[in-house]
């Protein structure tokens, strides 16, 4: 019951993890969308108060030219313009005095017709108000393009010439103050990208932090993942060891229990059989012992080596004449005739006695009877290659890294017909390594056999 809940659990944290990354990245678009809409009021406000002071100088300018027209003088000028702006929209008569006499209606009337026809004259040409806007505009929005609208009933007048659109990329129109039929609008061509590229700053220290927030969360789930295996590993490790200390145990108690309860020490030739019996299971648990501490050993880089220089032909010839008993069970046989008597190799050699031992033994485990393991070595000056091949039921290729790992065993569901307890691998990777060598699987197929090499520096 107990893997199932672990499963649970990840999916849970899986899916609150998703949901955070989901609310960050929310949060996120939301923030720069909001500094966009902010930035770009600013763009249009300031657009339109470019705008209206210019208009506003333009009126003024257009009363002071038909004030000089019609004999008025630049301060008759002056209020008539601030008497137009304050009535503008108002359904007032305007009454007009200049030197203490007061003009009559229709006299008002026409300088006031005076005053809207200069006007029009003047708005054929809006090209120097653009131009004028653009200067003030690029001072604080360099590459801003706009066109410049200029409306009087039917009659419409645009610079740059450009497809006039209604969107929100407008400004507010703009009322002359002294023709309220007439109106000033901007429209904006590229108002987008002239405001992303001023929140440049903003939209790329965003995505860092989005980018840190993500892969915080995904370096949270491979550690949460990878804690979940080791446990799974070291739950199996500790369920394999007890079964492997379980039996030699069990054969002692029985061996011992023989001895003192049936008076087999009385029979010489059973009591030596016992005796090799308990001999040989002491040596497993020995082993085994031996085992988990070399690799806690390695583990803290305790490990010492003492080098010597051998020739690989007679190193190997030692180790599997001391593993015939072993390889006549599995009726085994290991070729290393081709190791040419040349090639010497520096190592520790208890350790690396281990090396091969545990690469011989998993050739053992993995094999049916009759298996058939060679061992072959090559020497090109620099490196030396040593390969082991065996016919067993080989390994999957997508774990070969995986193997290496303390613990780690081939997943096979949850039960594992060969006995193992996982540090074996871990243990000659490691060993390699501190002779300044490399061990990888090179090769492997399903039930023909598994080939690893190990590179040692000459």
């Amino acid at each position: 019951m107990r893997k199932p809940r672990v499963n649970i659990s990840n999916r849970v944290i899986r899916l609150y993890a998703g949901i955070a990354i989901a609310l960050i990245a929310t949060f996120q678009v939301y923030w720069l969308y909001s500094v966009y809409a902010e930035q770009k009021i600013l763009v249009v406000k300031e657009a339109e108060n470019i705008l209206q002071a210019r208009v506003l100088k333009k009126d003024l300018n257009a009363l002071a030219g038909t004030g000089a027209a019609s004999g008025l003088s630049d301060n008759v000028s002056s209020k008539l313009a601030d008497v137009l702006k304050s009535l503008k929209g108002e359904d007032i008569k305007v009454k007009i005095s200049y030197e203490g006499d007061e003009l009559l209606d229709n006299q008002a009337t026409d300088a006031l017709n005076q005053m809207m026809e200069k006007n029009d004259a003047a708005q054929m040409d809006i090209k120097p108000y653009y131009l004028d806007i653009k200067k003030e505009m690029n001072a604080s929005y360099p590459g801003l393009e706009f066109s410049l609208l200029v409306e009087k009933g039917k009659n419409k007048l645009v610079f740059p010439q450009h497809k006039w659109k209604n969107t929100n990329n407008n400004s507010q129109k703009i009322v002359s103050q002294i023709d309220s039929g007439r109106t000033y609008q901007l429209y904006f061509r590229n108002l987008m990208e002239v405001i992303l590229y001023k929140m440049f700053g903003s939209i790329l220290l965003s995505l860092l932090y989005l980018l840190i927030c993500v892969s915080a969360v995904i370096f949270l789930l491979k550690n949460i993942d990878k804690r979940r295996r080791l446990m799974e590993m070291k739950d199996n490790f500790t369920h394999n060891m007890t079964h492997e200390f379980k039996t030699p145990l069990a054969t002692l108690y029985a061996a011992t229990e023989a001895l003192t309860t049936y008076n087999i020490l009385d029979d010489k030739e059973t009591a030596r059989e016992y005796i090799g019996l308990m001999r040989n299971d002491l040596k497993r648990l020995s082993a085994m012992t031996e085992s988990i501490l070399n690799d806690a050993k390695l583990s803290k880089g305790k490990m010492v080596m003492d080098f010597q220089m051998v020739k690989l032909r007679d190193f190997v010839e030692g180790i599997v004449s001391d593993l015939k008993p072993q390889l006549a069970i599995k009726k085994a046989v290991v070729a290393h005739e081709t190791i040419p008597d040349t090639i010497f190799v520096t190592v520790d050699k208890e350790h690396f006695t281990n090396v091969f031992t545990n690469l011989i033994d998993n050739s053992l485990k993995y094999s049916a009877e009759d298996a058939r393991i060679l061992i072959e070595a090559a020497e090109d000056g620099k490196f030396t290659t040593i390969r082991f091949s065996d016919n067993g039921i080989g390994i999957d290729l997508k774990y070969k890294n995986q193997i290496f790992s303390s613990y780690f065993r081939v997943p096979n569901g949850d039960q594992y017909k060969v006995k193992g307890y996982g540090l074996g691998l871990s243990y000659v990777k490691d060993v390699v390594a501190l002779h300044g060598g490399t061990i990888e699987l090179v090769d492997s197929k399903d039930n023909l056999g598994t080939t690893f090499e190990i590179i040692l520096p000459v």
